[in-house]
């Protein structure tokens, strides 16, 4: 079946019937299925020394009471099985008005998973069900996290999931704390927007676009394979910049925020300069190109950051540059006045601003199966399956191309039934001591998993471990 916002709301109708799900809910699970449909993407963001790569989660919520003191009151939402595997943590702090609580975690060695409350103590009725929590972290800064799964409970409070990764370290029994700065409320999001032109208009008007050759890139965020021009172009320092020019604020009112400095096409690179308002450093910009048909087209794309710098909160990540360039790698044979021009658009009305830290230790790990392997995945290899409550972990050596194998996993339940799908994945790319690449995945489980109830593993239709 070929998934498309169409078939996908046709697919959870019947799922969800009699369930009402508020239209952020309904575009989260839209958007997730689309882009899980889609291969995986190797994710380059420069400013990182450790890689991660796509994560991609979605829970439909229920609703608890965050005072409550037990997990299955204050964490309600989720299924007995789930709190099985939970430690409670109930450690928290208080700034701006908002009370951070870290309610309860799980962790399986390389990742963490925390379960955060946060409750609005001023009785503005700051938090909804399009909160986000911005610019945190756990422990490390070179550790990845990943926040989602909003849970809006009908005393105003939220409830989100944390995920933490470091391939590097043990993180049982360590102690860890998690780190805010910001939180966004009163999010809209509008996917596949069309801007109204083509490639072929931006080659009309601006046929020649100005360039700063040489330019200096602080960073960047790509969604490229190293096999793409686009990667070529950024590492060996041939990538060329558009000059800014005089702007026009984006005619979208969803946008009116950011104006438009340039575009062009340089090299068979779309290029988009945007300049966003320093004061809505939150709202977020996207393009991607679509065919005749509208369908959305999987092209390399990334994001330079370019110009001041401006730094809000704590965590590295937390840098927001004057511009955004974006890129987007044409497809070869297709006609310019074919490609339509799209844009994902983010905003928030609320930020609130303040300085959280939850400091607690994370249980010791257990109930771990671990097999070796040796499988040529091309040409990368696969030589080591953890599987534990969190998911299925696969270590190997060597470097993930784009036409690598991806290592495709089930699991034998003991009562004869099979698990082949997981709620996500992410990779993580890293250097061991003598300088050879590392690849770490991982396959979450969307609901934990007792390691006791699987009687086999097989990778690729192999079997490397049987109870």
């Amino acid at each position: 079946m070929k998934i498309s916002e169409q078939t996908v709301r046709a697919a959870l109708d019947p799922i969800v019937d009699g369930e009402t799900l508020s239209p952020w809910d309904k575009q989260r699970i839209v958007r997730t299925a689309e882009m899980f449909s889609r291969r995986p993407p190797v994710y380059w963001p420069k400013r990182l020394a450790t890689v991660a790569a796509t994560v991609v989660l979605t829970l439909v919520c229920a609703t608890g009471v965050l005072a409550a003191t037990g997990l299955s009151d204050q964490l309600g939402m989720l299924s007995r099985q789930t709190l099985a595997f939970l430690k409670p943590v109930n450690e928290q702090c208080e700034d701006a008005g908002l009370r951070v609580e870290v309610i309860a975690a799980m962790n399986d060695g390389d990742t963490a998973i925390a379960y955060i409350g946060l409750e609005d103590l001023t009785g503005q009725n700051r938090l909804d069900a399009t909160t986000q929590a911005t610019d945190c972290n756990l422990e490390d800064p070179a550790w990845f996290a990943q926040v989602d799964n909003v849970y809006y409970k009908d005393d105003g409070s939220v409830v989100l999931r944390v995920i933490g990764q470091d391939g590097r370290s043990e993180l049982s029994g360590s102690k860890v704390t998690f780190s805010l700065d910001n939180v966004l409320s009163g999010g809209q999001c509008s996917y596949g927007v069309d801007t109204g032109y083509t490639v072929a208009d931006v080659l009309a008007q601006n046929a020649s676009p100005l360039l700063n050759v040489g330019a200096q890139i602080d960073s960047y965020d790509l969604m490229a394979s190293m096999e793409s021009r686009l990667y070529r172009q950024l590492e060996s320092g041939s990538f060329q910049t558009l000059k800014v020019m005089d702007g026009v604020r984006l005619v979208d009112d969803r946008a009116s925020w950011a104006t438009l400095r340039n575009a062009g096409v340089v090299d068979g690179v779309l290029h988009i300069l945007i300049e966003p308002d320093a004061d809505r450093w939150y709202n977020t910009l996207s393009f991607g190109l679509a065919d005749e048909n509208g369908e959305l087209l999987d092209v390399a794309s990334g994001v330079v950051y370019l110009g001041q710098r401006y730094k809000v909160g704590r965590m590295p990540m937390a840098e927001y540059s004057q511009y955004q360039e974006h890129v987007l790698e044409l497809p070869q044979g297709y006609d310019p006045e074919q490609l339509h021009i799209l844009c994902d658009i983010s905003t928030y009305e609320t930020c609130i601003s303040g300085r959280w830290d939850v400091t607690f230790t994370l249980q010791e790990n257990e109930n771990v199966i671990t097999a070796g392997c040796d499988m040529d995945m091309r040409p990368w290899r696969l030589t080591r399956v953890e599987l534990s409550p969190v998911g299925v972990s696969m270590t190997g050596s060597g470097s993930m191309l784009e036409n690598s194998l991806t290592p495709n996993v089930e699991l034998r339940l003991t009562n004869g039934q099979w698990i082949r799908e997981f709620s996500g994945s992410t990779g993580m790319y890293s250097l061991d001591e003598t300088g050879s690449e590392i690849v770490l995945l991982k396959y979450l489980f969307d609901e934990p998993l007792d390691p006791e109830t699987v009687a086999e593993i097989r990778i690729n239709g192999v079997s490397v471990w049987t109870r």
